[in-house]
């Protein structure tokens, strides 16, 4: 359980993709009676293009500067469940944003998981040049990865067992 004294009004979830994060995320919204933020699908939205077409068509850093606008904008919001992309708390200021306001979880799956997760999802523009390169970006993300918030393996449980364990890892469950 979180050791503070107020119930946490922000879930963040983070971690690389196919980890269940937006999954995860609207289940534990639905559960907790909050409002549930992708920003990929905001994101997606307002430009009318996938990530995988921005990624494309104006470049990661373009990506990048809307992924920041958009969480900046949700981080004000109060019992929100936000999943982020795998890169967005990797920027400094909005992990300073998302520990100061909420409390952070970073899910995980093994690589055999994420390879039967995401590798026939050709809507992921990472994972373009292929899985094993995937892997690699993986292994690099993975010390700052470490370093996010509680860290929820989701390799063996249900989407309901991650939110289970959310619940009463933030202390929401009473």
């Amino acid at each position: 359980m979180i050791e503070n004294k107020t119930r946490p009004k922000k879930i963040i979830l983070t971690g690389f993709m196919g980890t269940g994060k937006t999954v995860v995320g609207k289940l534990l919204a639905a559960k907790l009676r909050w409002l549930h933020f992708d920003t990929d699908a905001l994101i997606e939205n307002s430009e009318g293009l996938s990530v995988s077409d921005i990624f494309e068509k104006k470049g990661e850093p373009h990506f990048r500067k809307l992924e920041k606008r958009c969480f900046e904008g949700l981080i004000s919001l109060n019992e929100v469940v936000i999943t982020t992309g795998g890169g967005t708390l990797l920027d400094e200021e909005c992990f300073k944003m998302a520990n100061d306001e909420g409390i952070i979880l970073c899910l995980w799956a093994s690589e055999e998981e994420l390879r039967k997760r995401i590798s026939k999802d050709k809507t992921r523009p990472l994972l373009k040049s292929g899985f094993e390169d995937l892997l690699k970006l993986l292994k690099e993300r993975e010390p700052q990865y470490k370093k996010m918030g509680i860290q929820i393996d989701t390799t063996d449980l249900t989407p309901e067992q991650v939110c289970q364990k959310i619940i009463v890892i933030a202390g929401l469950n009473g």
